[in-house]
């Protein structure tokens, strides 16, 4: 179901997955799309709200503001995309989802691809006293300043080809024709590992071309999970891929990230909650 709401002079919207059966509050999922993406493609993309109708958590899929926000978003000529200033709307999302629906204020957790799997980082950190979790995938801790209220556990993944988030940094071409330069992933992790006050080095497993990297356990049990994937590109592991292998590098079945992010999800909820 559409929902709309007023924020800054403008009209909003989210889109929301409810389960049928649910009793008493529940817990949120709330997935950030990628750059250019929208709630239906996010949707199509990772599953999330079929996990939520089976699991029985609510979903939330909130709109990006394009450059051009009275124009169709178009994923080349007017991409929609999260920035750091986004914060202020997601959380007047979180009041009117919390509003509509019987939420657990507990169990709020935040996801994310790409652009929105970064933005969950610094989401997180910002409204960390209502964020029990983050999970992102293909996407990067912008920031090395990080302040949160309280530690924020995180579940991370990418992959090591993907071309649009390079691990080791450096500059990238957007679709658009913006560029950007690109620092090394595991620069953002470590700081995100430090201020959960996590041991420096982690405990390492692989899994096939899976391998992770837990960090942990740090404040209050929070950790960080990381999980790399060998020869995976930038797409939603074990989901619908929805941009061309040319652009975006080799899909990968080697984890169902909706799974393993809602599992990791699963052993948290605000303390405080």
């Amino acid at each position: 179901m559409k929902h709309t709401l007023q924020h800054d002079g403008r009209t909003r919207h989210y889109t929301m997955h409810a389960p049928a059966d649910a009793d008493g509050r529940l817990p949120l999922v709330v997935m950030l799309h990628g750059a250019g993406g929208t709630p239906e493609v996010s949707e199509k993309a990772t599953g999330w709200g079929a996990k939520g109708a089976s699991e029985g958590f609510l979903v939330c899929f909130p709109q990006a503001l394009a450059p051009k926000p009275d124009e169709p978003i178009s994923f080349l000529k007017n991409p929609s995309v999260w920035r750091k200033t986004d914060v202020p709307f997601l959380e007047a999302a979180l009041d009117d989802v919390c509003a509509r629906y019987p939420v657990d204020p507990a169990r709020i957790y935040l996801s994310g691809f790409s652009n929105g799997g970064s933005f969950s980082f610094t989401a997180g950190a910002a409204l960390s006293e209502r964020i029990a979790a983050i999970g992102c995938v293909s996407g990067k801790q912008w920031s090395q300043r990080v302040e949160m209220a309280r530690p924020v556990p995180a579940i991370y993944m990418v992959g090591t080809d993907d071309p649009l988030n390079p691990i080791g940094g450096g500059e990238i071409v957007a679709p658009w024709g913006e560029v950007f330069q690109h620092p090394p992933v595991w620069d953002g992790l470590w700081t995100w590992a430090v201020l959960l006050g996590c041991p420096r080095q982690p405990e390492t497993s692989t899994d096939g071309p899976v391998r992770i990297d837990r960090f942990g356990p740090g404040a209050e049990g929070s950790e960080l999970l990381v999980y790399t994937l060998a020869g995976a590109g930038h797409h939603w592991p074990g989901g619908v891929p929805v941009l061309n292998e040319k652009l975006a590098g080799r899909p990968t079945d080697a984890v169902r990230a909706t799974d393993v992010i809602w599992r990791f999800f699963t052993r948290f909820a605000r303390r405080n909650g």
